[in-house]
């Protein structure tokens, strides 16, 4: 009976009959209440009819009775969620997610919850592993509106950590799977103003606008971004839209306010301002813009009131000291306005304000406009007070007629007029008591570098005022040029002392700090310089060179991500006249490369460098800084020549004098590499700069590119960190395996153009953030001129015992992921299978020694051949001896993305191949086409492969002729490369 009413209940929720639904769930329910699932599917029905507490409560339930319920508990989160409670949510979330951990939508709450918490880190890893899954089921979920949610509250999590640049990639990438978010639209607009794209910001803003229905909030967003680009006059409209609306908070006011006296509408502005003050009467900046406003209109009773207030709500302001004393002028009060002009000059000097005083001192006045709002740096312009007295003095000798003294005094004040020494020196001696004037003479030495004797005035300046700023910070600066850091350290902790959140007061104490020997103090200072300017470029360099001299490696290593993705962007090393034509010449930095190591990264460079070469381009590889003496032990002391040519190719080696600190990859030395690639790029003449693996050439290349004003590309060859991760499986929880990770994302979303080796490789970088339209695959590839069909030769045979045996081949590298300790166990069962097989393993890597004890483990010794590493040029002798090649790659996460190269050299040679089924392997062999595939991890699997081959001589033949022209067709160098002239091209709007 309650199985019949559930599944009636069912049948009514999938008709809509909704209310039905509803009531037969309950009846169904009252029959059986422990049953779980009925309370999951009566909260489903509550929930499309609106009844959301009462879905809440079935939900509870469901949990209650069993809770395992997984789904019960996601569905309760999401409910909780929407009714604004975050902490509970949390909670059912985070059990959903226990419950299974494969399932993307429960991540999805989590992290959508958890942006809603403001926890940004945690937040990011859910949505991290939302996009992993999806992406791991080979593109199944691609664009759906799990990926779009995802992708939005990423973009939420990036703007709530000010990573605008990131929080537009991903905003932008939701958008355009589902472009009619309202959400998402707002907040890339949002996160498209803070990097000052206005001009986009305000068209994003308009569709916000139109999506929401005329959300004053939205609106207020619209007047504020108008605003940035000066349209005032539309602003207006917006934000008095947005009030008509009730979004009439003091924020939206008091923007108003601004725009309309931007426009001179100083009534109107007035009006706003007050309203502003009536709700925050604590804003320094609200009662200085109504101040100014009043000024404006000559209220200046008025204005002094609210100047007044700003004033003591904001002392260190000269602008608004100045206007003070501007009102208090035209209201003739003469001493305070006396008083208020000096403490504006103390904070900060200004020659108008300086004349102002003088008149008054000597019971003259002088009326201006009121100063700007925004603050303009003065030029030398010395009061025309003095002077002008003298050239007065001088036309009243000249009337009568006493010439010699009229023309003293005219030369008396042009020298005033043009000389600020004498100005200052005769303003001494009628001010003697005027510690300003001590600070300008003061800075008037140190322009003419009379160095000593400005230490001499500042000091008399200190005698009058010991706390005043300038004076102190002034004779540090003077002490320390000449190297008398004891003393200079005195004067800037005063300098400190008088205000904390002076940047060039705790930088300079940091330096002194740092040349007296104090470490640990100067670390601290330049921190606390940090918190006030958290985007100095040099600043965060220095102090993680610091911290990595104290042995804090893990703080130095976080200083030197910053400074890097700081330095990207910093305006003072970007080129402003960048290269706007592809002049087919191209300069390659390689991690590595021939002759000193023969890997399959450097195989495949110099294939790159020769087929570009062939194609017209003019291609010059440099190798990393210091490669090979710094990083290779048989090397280190021997000449290395800084030019070599190999195959006609030009490698140029960026020797170093310098050891190598323990921190490969820190900023000091990415810094050097960019700067020695900058003087290689200019010399070559190159338009292009273009690395491979891993992020240190990335970066260098980044930087270098920029400076030099010509374009990047970044070719990702493997995903290393994930490569060790499948030597030591510990490695993941490292710090270094999230610093790895993180520079890696750095690059690819700082360079011009990516180059991914493989389309699993591609989804994995658009899953970092990457623009997919900036990544081209360009695969591995082969030279088939050079890689093709030829016999055994007999002296090798016979070398290596190989006779009549069926061989297996495996020639690459040992190491732990590529599966060898399977296949050996595979051959090892067909030789106790009666099968005459040999297997034949070419190469050398960190699993040998392993491979060699398990090898004897087993008995194999006489059917298990290992034959160490042999140079390239043999590779093909050793291809001819096999009868099947094998890649028995392991399912480890690096294996899933990156494919091998030498996989394709078997395949040109017309042998046989025999693959592991993972994605990147499976790009280029198609089963039963061009090889076999087996299960991963599986023995079984592989030897079922193994016996077809060498039990049908004509599948193999078949399958290596089929291999070899798929790779003639797809896969030769000479066909691949052209896709690189592609990514060259497209970076320019002209080509040579």
């Amino acid at each position: 009976m309650v199985q019949t009413n559930f599944k009636t209940a069912n049948q009514l929720l999938r008709e809509g009959k909704l209310d039905d639904a509803v009531a037969a769930y309950r009846e169904a329910i009252a029959l059986n209440p422990g049953f779980s699932h009925g309370h999951h599917n009566l909260g489903e029905a509550l929930v499309k009819v609106g009844q959301i507490e009462e879905a809440i409560t079935a939900f509870r339930q469901a949990v209650a009775i069993n809770p395992q319920a997984s789904w019960s508990l996601y569905k309760l989160g999401v409910l909780l969620q929407s009714e604004g409670q975050f902490q509970e949510a949390v909670g059912y979330f985070r059990q959903a997610v226990e419950q299974k951990t494969d399932v993307p939508e429960f991540y999805l709450g989590l992290g959508a919850v958890l942006v809603k918490l403001r926890q940004w880190s945690e937040a990011e890893q859910c949505l991290d592993k939302v996009l992993n899954m999806l992406y791991a089921n080979v593109g199944k979920f691609h664009g759906t509106s799990l990926q779009t949610e995802a992708d939005y509250y990423l973009g939420a999590a990036k703007s709530g950590q000010q990573q605008w640049s990131e929080a537009v990639e991903f905003y932008r990438r939701s958008w355009e799977m589902s472009p009619g978010g309202v959400d998402c639209c707002l907040g890339l607009a949002e996160a498209l103003g803070k990097l000052g794209q206005w001009s986009e910001a305000v068209e994003f803003y308009r569709q916000a606008v139109v999506l929401s229905g005329e959300s004053g909030e939205v609106l207020f967003g619209l007047g504020q971004a108008l605003g940035q680009l000066g349209r005032w006059e539309e602003a207006v409209v917006e934000y008095q839209r947005a009030i008509s609306l009730g979004f009439a908070g003091a924020e939206v006011r008091h923007h108003l306010g601004y725009a309309l006296g931007q426009l001179g509408r100083w009534e109107e502005a007035v009006v706003e301002y007050r309203l502003v003050v009536e709700v925050s009467p604590k804003s320094a900046v609200v009662r200085h813009q109504l101040g100014y406003a009043l000024m404006r209109l000559e209220r200046w009773r008025e204005a002094v009131v609210e100047l007044r207030k700003s004033v003591e709500l904001h002392p260190r302001s000269a602008v608004i000291w100045q206007q003070l004393g501007d009102v208090l002028s035209e209201l003739g009060n003469r001493d305070e306005t006396v008083e208020v002009y000096r403490k504006a000059l103390e904070i900060e000097h200004n020659f108008d304000v300086e004349e102002k005083l003088v008149a008054l001192l000597q019971g003259k006045t002088k009326k201006s406009l009121p100063v700007s709002l925004s603050k303009t740096q003065n030029q030398f312009s010395p009061p025309s007070t003095l002077w002008e007295e003298q050239q007065q003095l001088g036309i009243k000798l000249q009337e009568e007629g006493k010439l010699d003294e009229a023309a003293a005094s005219y030369r008396r004040a042009i020298t005033l007029k043009s000389d600020k020494l004498q100005f200052y020196y005769q303003a001494l001696e009628t001010n003697p008591q005027d510690y300003l004037i001590y600070l300008n003479l003061g800075n008037a030495l140190v322009e003419q570098e009379m160095f000593d004797h400005a230490i001499v005035f500042y000091k008399r300046g200190l005698k009058i005022k010991p706390d005043n700023l300038d004076m102190n910070l002034q004779l540090g600066k003077i002490l320390a040029q000449q190297n008398k850091w004891e003393r200079a350290s005195i004067y800037f902790s005063r300098a400190v002392e008088i205000d904390s959140e002076c940047f060039e007061c705790q930088q300079s104490l940091a330096e002194a700090q740092k040349n007296t020997g104090q470490i640990e103090a100067a670390i601290v200072s330049y921190q606390n310089a940090l918190k006030i300017k958290p985007h100095d470029y040099l600043l965060i360099n220095k102090l993680g060179d610091l911290l990595e001299k104290k042995g804090k490696l893990e703080e130095a290593l976080s200083y030197y991500r910053r400074v890097l993705e700081v330095s990207y962007s910093s305006p003072n090393l970007v080129n402003k006249n960048p290269l706007q034509v592809f002049n087919n010449r191209v300069l390659l930095p390689l991690h590595l490369s021939l002759p000193y190591e023969q890997t399959g990264y450097a195989i495949r460079s110099h294939s790159i460098l020769t087929s570009l070469k062939e194609k017209g381009i003019d291609v010059l590889a440099t190798t990393r800084l210091g490669y090979p003496s710094s990083f290779l032990p048989q090397y280190q002391n021997k000449s290395v020549p800084e030019i070599e040519e190999i195959d006609s190719i030009r490698y140029l080696r960026l020797n170093s004098e310098e050891k190598q600190t323990d921190i490969e990859q820190n900023y000091a030395y990415i810094e050097g590499y960019a700067e020695r690639l900058v003087k290689a790029a200019m010399s070559h003449n190159a338009s292009v700069i273009h690395s491979a693996s891993n992020f240190e050439n990335g970066m260098a290349t980044v930087l270098a590119a920029r400076r030099a004003g010509i374009k990047s590309v970044y070719e990702v060859r493997g995903f290393w960190h994930l490569s060790r991760v499948a030597k030591l499986p510990k490695f993941r929880d490292s710090y270094w395996f999230t610093y790895y990770q993180s520079m890696e994302s750095a690059v690819v979303r700082q360079v011009d153009a990516v180059v991914a080796l493989s389309q699993v490789m591609k989804d994995k970088l658009i899953d970092w953030g990457v623009d997919s339209r900036k990544i081209t695959i360009v695969p591995n590839a082969v030279d088939t001129n050079k890689f093709k069909p030829r016999s055994p030769d007999d002296a090798l045979q016979r070398k290596w015992g190989l006779n009549s045996q069926f061989v297996v081949g495996f020639i690459g590298s040992l190491n732990e992921y590529e599966g060898v300790d399977l296949l050996i166990k595979a051959v090892a069962g067909l030789v106790d299978g009666s099968a005459n097989i040999k297997l034949l393993v070419v190469g050398d890597g960190s699993g040998k020694k392993g491979l060699e004890k398990l090898v004897k483990s087993v008995n194999m010794n006489q059917h298990i051949i290992f034959t160490g590493q042999v140079p390239f040029s043999d590779v093909i002798d050793y291809y001819a001896l096999s009868n099947v090649c094998v890649f028995p790659r392991k399912a480890e996460e690096v294996c899933q993305y990156v494919p091998p190269l030498k996989l394709l050299e078997p395949m040109a040679m017309a042998k046989p191949v025999i693959v592991s089924a993972l994605p990147p392997l499976m790009e280029m062999v198609k089963h039963e086409e061009t090889g076999l595939v087996s299960r991963s991890d599986d023995i079984g699997s592989l030897q079922s492969a193994l016996l077809r081959i060498y039990n049908s001589p004509g599948l193999g033949d078949r399958l290596g002729k089929t291999a070899r022209d798929w790779i003639k067709a797809n896969r030769q160098w000479s066909v691949v490369s052209q896709k690189y002239l592609e990514v060259y091209q497209k970076l320019f709007s002209r080509v040579c």
